[in-house]
């Protein structure tokens, strides 16, 4: 009888140091998961956003087809390019050299449309001004990597 009774004893001791053992790498991994999922991302349901979203209004004849349109373009000197910044203050941050080919100007319902285009040895983009409602100066409208 005291045979049986150290078998099972020792039996239950191995199974419950078992399970200990299994709850424990359980909890690790859960912490290690927790550490790893990056917690900036919020998850949008496209449909949703684009159904209550204003359509985006054409580009410009001037961009070509394939071209993405960005917020905001950090050039190769550090300067960055943010959309509804005045001419004026994007003006003082492009160099003259960069800037490639003429202005086009195209006649819109608010006023003149201006696209530009720029190469700042690292990347060409274009910037594209539209006249605000309020003020006479014109504001960065788009800028599109081609």
């Amino acid at each position: 009888m005291e045979v049986t009774r150290a078998r099972l004893g020792s039996l239950l001791e191995w199974a419950l140091a078992a399970a200990c053992a299994l709850g424990i790498a359980a909890l690790g991994s859960l912490l290690i998961e927790g550490l790893r999922t990056p917690r900036g991302i919020v998850r949008v349901n496209v449909e949703a956003a684009e159904a209550g979203m204003a359509p985006a209004p054409d580009p410009p004849a001037a961009i070509p087809p394939r071209a993405v349109s960005v917020p905001l373009i950090l050039l190769h000197d550090g300067t960055e390019l943010r959309v509804g910044e005045r001419e004026s203050s994007i003006s003082a941050k492009l160099q003259r050299p960069w800037q490639t080919g003429v202005d086009t100007l195209e006649r819109t319902t608010a006023g003149n449309r201006i696209t530009r285009a720029y190469d700042d040895g690292f990347r060409r983009f274009m910037l594209v001004f539209d006249p605000p409602q309020e003020a006479a100066e014109l504001r960065l409208s788009a800028i599109y990597l081609p």
